[in-house]
């Protein structure tokens, strides 16, 4: 009994070594396993059924209704594109207000009056009584009468935020205790 087992193990070792090493070179594709399966049909079948063959019968066309995510995967890009319109019109009015704020600054620095002009008006603005003042401060851009604030006597100054809004002196003081802007390149300014 024993040397048929060992006749047996040496028949079946070997077998079940080649059958591995064929599975191996298949799943690489390696061994050309569509023309064997062609070929011999029951090796065909054989193959079937260890997955390494799948018969091909002409070309199958998949249909997009085939795909049960087709319709939520157009909703998603249609709202994907509305998202990159957004975005995009978003951005433009933020680029535009840019250059409208831009403008507006650029305006207001080629508008503020020369040094000479602006001592000139500090020291008419002194002569005024603080709430007279402030009327006319009210219509000034912010830019000009900090410039003009800037140029005049600590104590008048302290008269007129007395005198102003609580709201809008905050503001002012805060305007003021930042540091003063470098003149423009084409303004004038004394020495």
């Amino acid at each position: 009994m024993a040397k048929v087992v060992k006749i047996g193990m040496a028949a079946i070792v070997p077998i079940v070594v080649i059958l591995a090493l064929g599975y191996g070179l298949a799943r690489f594709g390696i061994l050309p396993v569509d023309k064997i399966a062609e070929k011999n049909g029951s090796l065909g079948s054989a193959l079937k059924a260890v997955g390494l063959y799948e018969p091909h019968h002409g070309s199958i066309k998949v249909s997009a209704a085939s795909d049960p995510l087709a319709g939520e995967k157009k909703a998603l890009q249609a709202q994907r594109d509305e998202l990159n319109q957004e975005r995009s019109a978003m951005e433009t009015q933020a680029d535009k207000r840019r250059q409208d704020e831009q403008k507006q600054r650029d305006a207001e620095s080629a508008a503020l009056p020369d040094a000479k002009s602006l001592a000139r008006l500090a020291t008419i603005y002194e002569s005024m009584q603080p709430a007279v003042v402030d009327k006319i401060f009210a219509k000034l851009p912010n830019s000009e009468m900090i410039a003009i604030l800037r140029r005049m006597d600590e104590k008048k100054v302290a008269e007129y935020l007395a005198a102003a809004a609580p709201e809008r002196a905050a503001r002012i003081t805060l305007e003021l205790a930042r540091p003063a802007p470098e003149p423009a390149s084409g303004a004038h300014a004394t020495p």
